[in-house]
């Protein structure tokens, strides 16, 4: 009997499991090139990962509201970096760029850079452009680390990013940040830590590889996701000591700073280690335009570092692509530059968008926490009369301004968009076990999507966390939240 001929499609399903159905979510998260599991800390986000892919199977019908997403919130975009790349798109564009970005327009980030305290003798070569920071981080990867080195990032932490050194055989080991430490890292255990994992390498390789892998880098979020504290100026001990124990163990610091100018304290701003002159040539920082400049689907980032580093990372942009587009170094260009007017319209325009974080974060608190926990005068009148314009029948109205109970926020923020709630009190009532629990009835009986704790590493398997975006306006938020407090209210008589 003759065999069904395999064709090309057939034999990338055979090679590819999975891929011949279609599912809805995210894509397939990816394996290590070396075929090796993820790392423990790492396997435990994969599984969140998945399930989170797998409530789209749950029915519900309720409307969504997906506040597991990572998007900022409605705005405009910052005008100057729009009027630049229209600018920019009138241009000749007949001539490819070069391979880190158009020059003229690294120069001028760099000039910005140098006035926000960055060194003042860097310049164009310090700097190169990426598409987003998400790849951004990936280059970095690419050009600074061997198949076995460790990267250390905090826990909680920003879950893809997890994954990202995993799959590049580098491996990922957590720190774990601590409430009596206000969720800020403690130098003395990374110093003990990198220490610790150098010698277990040194031990497990003794040159078998032709080197010895080591710890690489650590990657500092500043402002940190999830949490959303920040680290300034009014931390620059804590900076000083990150920086003195990495440069000492000869360790790169990568610096996320995507969220910096989402920082609620205008006067005090996520400050970069890059700064601090002594640690420059071993931190790489990372910037980008999507979360505070309300530019999401440009995907458009640049890196920060020593000519070294830009040159390796210069070299993976070529092998990828040849150069990066000169959409992106115009809209970055536009962004951040010295110009008097570009300094008029970023006052004005983070005076305004913080103002509507502020009171989105707010109203979440009232909603979860009880109004009583306002303490802002402004802000309780006009969440009071929120509440009572969305939620016209009174006694609906009353209960939740009383706030959800045995549910509690983790955390004030203090950048970003991100609220931590902690519903583990409600094991006690035989609701729900676990936070996966927890997400598919909240999907199910609300209609709503969150991210769960171990999607970004939180620090307590005893304990359900939920990653909450308010990054939306009241009305979803009251109308949203007041489900969850229904729900929460029915189900503990």
């Amino acid at each position: 009997m003759n065999k069904k001929k395999v064709n090309v499609i057939d034999e990338l399903i055979i090679e590819n499991p999975g891929i011949e159905t279609k599912k809805e979510g995210f894509p397939d998260i990816g394996k290590r090139e070396d075929g090796k599991d993820y790392s423990f800390s790492v396997k435990k986000i994969e599984d969140a990962w998945y399930f989170n892919n797998s409530l789209y199977k749950i029915k519900t019908t309720n409307k969504v509201y997906k506040f597991g997403t990572g998007n900022p919130i409605k705005y405009k975009s910052f005008p100057c970096a729009v009027k630049t790349l229209k600018k920019q798109l009138n241009k000749n564009l007949y001539e490819y760029p070069p391979a880190a970005g158009d020059e003229t327009h690294r120069q001028i980030i760099s000039d910005y850079l140098k006035k926000e305290g960055f060194p003042n003798y860097i310049d164009f070569n310090n700097v190169i452009i990426t598409n987003s920071t998400t790849e951004g981080f990936y280059l970095i990867l690419k050009s600074i680390f061997k198949p076995n080195d460790v990267i250390i990032m905090t826990s909680p932490n920003y879950g893809l990013f997890a994954f990202m050194p995993e799959r590049l055989n580098i491996n990922v080991e957590v720190i774990q940040l601590k409430r009596e430490n206000d969720y800020k890292i403690d130098p003395r255990e990374l110093d003990s830590l990198i220490k610790s994992i150098n010698n277990e390498l040194k031990l497990k390789y003794d040159n078998k590889k032709g080197y010895v892998p080591k710890v690489r880098a650590f990657l500092n979020i500043n402002p940190n996701n999830p949490i959303g504290n920040v680290l300034s100026d009014k931390d620059l001990k804590l900076l000083n000591s990150i920086g003195s124990v990495c440069k000492n163990n000869n360790v790169f610091i990568i610096d996320d700073l995507i969220y910096r100018d989402l920082t609620y304290d205008r006067k005090h701003l996520a400050k970069p280690i890059g700064t601090i002159k002594e640690y420059f040539n071993n931190t790489i920082s990372l910037f980008g335009l999507s979360k505070s400049y309300n530019l999401a689907k440009t995907r458009t980032g640049f890196i920060v570092a020593n000519e070294v580093v830009i040159r390796l990372i210069r070299n993976n942009v070529f092998y990828i692509m040849d150069s990066i587009s000169v959409i992106q170094s115009s809209l970055l260009a536009g962004t951040f530059n010295n110009s008097k007017k570009r300094d008029k319209v970023y006052i004005k325009y983070f005076k305004d968008l913080i103002e509507k974080y502020e009171y989105s974060m707010n109203v979440c608190l009232a909603l979860f926490d009880g109004i009583e926990t306002i303490k802002n005068t402004k802000y309780y009148k006009k969440i009071l009369k929120d509440i009572k314009h969305y939620i016209k029948d009174e006694k609906e109205a009353k209960l939740v301004l009383e706030g959800i109970p045995k549910v509690k926020t983790v955390v004030v923020p203090e950048s970003g968009f991100f609220l931590l709630v902690d519903f583990t009190e409600l094991k006690k009532y035989g609701i729900i076990k676990n936070e996966k629990e927890l997400a598919s009835l909240l999907y199910e009986k609300c209609g709503i999507r969150i991210l769960i704790g171990q999607s970004f590493s939180w620090i307590n398997d005893n304990e359900i966390i939920i990653r909450f975006s308010y990054s939306f306006e009241s009305e979803t938020l009251i109308k949203a939240i007041s489900k969850i407090n229904n729900y929460v209210r029915g189900v503990i008589k």
